[in-house]
């Protein structure tokens, strides 16, 4: 086990800072290169099958082509956890019995 100095501490906390910095530069400019003006994240229960995302994501880009979507997926029930860590704007899921999305 090492121990770091309060320089090393220092140097830790700020190259993560300019790290995670870089990556939202990117990400903003990956942004206004397509065009997108926002975004927006959903969770997926991983029992919706890929022919019905395909679908979703189909549909959100014919009514929202400038917005970006983030599409997470979770397993069974893990929608949840999408709704407690606020990563996801929107949740769905299914319960086993409900047939249309599987």
């Amino acid at each position: 086990m090492f121990v770091l100095t309060d320089a090393g501490k220092f140097f830790v906390k700020n190259a993560r800072n300019i790290i995670k910095t870089m990556r939202e530069t990117r990400h903003q400019c990956q942004q206004i290169e397509n065009g997108w003006h926002g975004q927006f994240s959903i969770a997926i229960d991983r029992v919706v099958k890929p022919d019905r995302m395909l679908q979703l994501i189909l549909d959100f880009y014919r009514h929202f082509s400038d917005i970006e979507l983030f599409i997470q997926q979770e397993v069974y029930n893990g929608v949840w956890g999408g709704i407690s860590r606020w990563s996801s704007g929107y949740c769905n899921w299914c319960n086993p019995c409900v047939t249309d999305w599987r």
